[in-house]
């Protein structure tokens, strides 16, 4: 017996391997993929690193996410004495990893159907699209798994020293993401409704759990409004229906799969029947009282994260539904698809499928290598999809900005952009971004100025901002340095007419 976990430990430390090795292959030719958030964290690591707190690339303080994720990736920078954007193909990888390696603790089936799995995690289209890029995703995900894990121990144990460990694991994944109050509220939930504990010590254990998990999330609140006035940042309402996330939710599981393209309909059958398939399963492990288990909690995150993103995203706007957005809901998901697939299969008359469902992951492995194939070539032809792809290292402008930094440092006017996070990446310079046109208030100030400078990138499209347009409508516009891909302006006040 010992001889045979030492085997499985084996494997599961070579597909650990393979998942650190496929990140440094993805992220080979032009580094970690940066986007928008990520300058976020990147400014916020390095200005930590460098004294100066919690403030982003604008100066500003931070608070459109919490705290800990940039703190996370200061951290190494202190320990390794190299800029974050150098070393995060290496964080990721490790990252990864370390989320395939203890994913095998919460899928509980047999050895080659684990081995499958775990397979399914590696080569996942919507993991590998995370962790090539520099996001507190790839945090936050390890985070859940050691929620589940340690959950489970305490489940299953009744002591208290692991319950509150995983209220200290949750406590950090809620400083990494604002969404993880889904991952307390799936803990307060399942330690509700244990029927086999007596009601005061469900309400104890909620208590205690509760406290603990939210501590830190509200000291970061707290500090958001005393630094702004705002809890997490300007919040727009959605524009996107609740049939629509519906809809977008579906897409993405098709897409995980990677078989056929869909239609809306189909997208909205889809993400309906995987929803109320994982409701009739909750409830029946529910009444049948087997609660101690880890697909029992993996289970029940899957539904109280996947209806947070539907419901909120149908209240509040941010970025459509997308394989981001429900990438933490991945491994759940197989850990609970793999678990089904298992006890059908342990029934006598299905004893047939013990070989059968082996190679049905490994279909669903083989669809999604088509994906990733093209996924990698994209990205060694061009770099990873963001500000560290080809097409930004580049630009013309940039090339500009990178030599004559004081246009941006050294002028007695502000730098205004549709695309500051753009400009502080290649320049270490701040600019700022023209106002979101549903912020009056804010497009109010922009008017307000008299003169500016305005460096205009003609490739990126934000129709949250005010466009070239817009700008020109009030201002007299003199270009200084003209672009294949963008142009500078001096921008001034038209003159009254009289």
């Amino acid at each position: 017996m010992k001889k045979k976990a030492l085997i499985d430990q084996a494997w599961y430390l070579l597909l650990s391997f393979i998942a650190f090795i496929a990140i440094l292959f993805y992220t080979n030719h032009g580094g970690i993929g940066v986007s928008p958030d990520s300058i976020a964290y990147v400014s916020v690591a390095r200005n930590l690193t460098a004294g100066y707190g919690f403030t982003g690339y604008n100066d500003r303080p931070f608070v459109l996410f919490p705290l800990f994720y940039p703190t996370f990736l200061s951290g190494f920078m202190a320990v390794s004495r190299k800029d974050i954007v150098s070393i995060a193909p290496y964080i990721n990888a490790f990252l990864f990893a370390l989320t395939v390696y203890f994913s095998a603790k919460i899928i509980k089936v047999s050895h080659w159907l684990k081995v499958a799995t775990l397979l399914w995690i590696v080569f996942s289209i919507g993991l590998l699209d995370v962790y090539t890029m520099l996001w507190s995703e790839t945090l936050f995900i390890f985070l859940i798994i050691g929620f589940i894990i340690l959950f489970n121990q305490y489940l299953n144990t009744n002591k208290t020293t692991f319950l509150v460990l995983s209220a200290i694991v949750v406590s950090m994944a809620c400083i990494t993401r604002y969404a993880a109050v889904t991952v307390l509220g799936t803990g307060l939930l399942l330690l509700f409704i244990d029927r086999q504990k007596q009601f005061r010590k469900r309400v104890a254990d909620c208590l205690l759990f509760g406290l603990i998990s939210i501590f830190p999330l509200a000291f970061n609140l707290v500090r958001n409004h005393l630094a702004t006035g705002v809890l997490t940042g300007k919040r727009q309402p959605s524009v996107t229906p609740f049939f629509k996330n519906i809809s977008l939710f579906g897409d993405v599981f098709i897409d995980w799969f990677a078989f056929f393209k869909t239609s809306s309909g189909l997208s909205i059958a889809v993400a309906i029947i995987i929803l109320s398939a994982f409701v009739f399963l909750f409830i029946m492990l529910i009444i049948k009282n087997k609660q101690k288990d880890h697909v029992y909690i993996a289970c029940g995150f899957f539904l109280v994260y996947g209806f947070f993103m539907v419901v909120s995203s149908s209240i509040s706007r941010y970025e459509p539904i997308n394989s981001r957005l429900l990438a933490p809901l991945f491994i759940p998901f197989v850990a609970v698809v793999s678990a089904l697939m298992y006890k059908v299969q342990s029934i006598e008359r299905f004893r047939v499928l013990k070989r059968v469902n082996v190679f049905v992951v490994l279909f669903f492995v083989m669809a999604q290598l088509k994906t990733d194939a093209k996924t990698y070539k994209n990205a060694n032809e061009g770099g990873i999809g963001g500000y560290t792809d080809d097409s930004w290292k580049e630009s013309s402008l940039i090339h500009f900005l990178k030599q004559n930094k004081q246009i941006l440092t050294q002028q007695e006017w502000s730098v205004y952009s549709n695309a500051s996070q753009a400009i502080y990446f290649y320049t270490n310079a701040p600019a700022i971004n023209l106002p979101e046109r549903k912020y009056k208030e804010d497009v109010r100030e922009f008017d307000n100025e008299e003169t500016f400078y305005l460096v205009w990138f003609n490739n990126e499209e934000n129709i949250d901002l005010l466009g070239l347009k817009e700008v020109e409508a009030k201002r007299d516009m003199k270009v200084l340095h003209q672009f294949n891909d963008g142009c500078i302006y001096y921008c001034t006040a038209k003159p009254k007419a009289f």
